[in-house]
């Protein structure tokens, strides 16, 4: 009878023992699986972000000068204009256009602003001056100094009314020796269009 009982408390031990290791083998499996699906989020997140400003099937465009390129939107037949005199920051400069403007919505743009000397980047009064002239109330709502593909630039926001209808001017400067390239998106309303930053981004210098 005490060897039974002996065997008996033996085995309620590596009873015991074995459940405990079972309970620690699905918590640290719990725990892995935690961490797996915390860690695939961020990933998921980012993935989505990217795939928000996707140019795919956006229409590639080349200056006629060959010295930059940008892509308009897949709707778009972006126009040129004629080499046209414009006076721009006190000076005496021609400027080159290609555009989508369709009778309504979304306004895309880049002029290549081509002056004697050195372009100055356009300061606030600048732009209310130049916008002013196609858009009545025009607002400055942000203008920031920056650094966009290795050349000063300036990025601006600005409002104003086009026939009573409210727009949302968004823009973005830059200087290479003495031209400057001012990319905008003219977009109805009072916020920037959602494809802003794909046409800004797609700028590019071509050296």
């Amino acid at each position: 009878m005490v060897k039974l009982s002996e065997n008996q408390n033996g085995f309620s031990v590596i009873e015991v023992t074995l459940i405990l290791v079972i309970v620690a083998l699905i918590s640290t499996v719990g725990i892995l699986v935690y961490r797996h699906e915390n860690k695939a989020k961020p990933t998921l997140a980012t993935n989505q972000s990217s795939d928000s400003l996707s140019t795919s099937g956006w229409k590639p465009y080349r200056s006629q000068a060959g010295d930059f390129s940008i892509l308009f939107p897949p709707s778009s037949a972006p126009q040129t204009i004629p080499p046209t005199n414009l006076t721009y920051n006190g000076m005496n400069c021609k400027a080159n256009e290609a555009y989508y403007h369709p009778p309504t919505g979304t306004v895309y743009e880049v002029a290549e602003i081509i002056c004697p000397a050195s372009s100055l980047l356009p300061s606030a009064a600048s732009l209310l001056q130049h916008w002013g002239s196609f858009y009545q109330n025009v607002r400055l709502i942000s203008l920031h100094s920056t650094t966009v593909r290795g050349k000063t630039a300036e990025t601006y926001g600005l409002t104003g009314t086009l026939n009573d209808s409210a727009f949302y001017i968004s823009g973005e400067a830059l200087v290479s020796g003495n031209i400057s390239y001012d990319i905008n998106v003219q977009h109805p309303g009072n916020s920037k269009a959602p494809n802003t930053q794909q046409f800004l981004n797609s700028f590019k210098l071509v050296n």
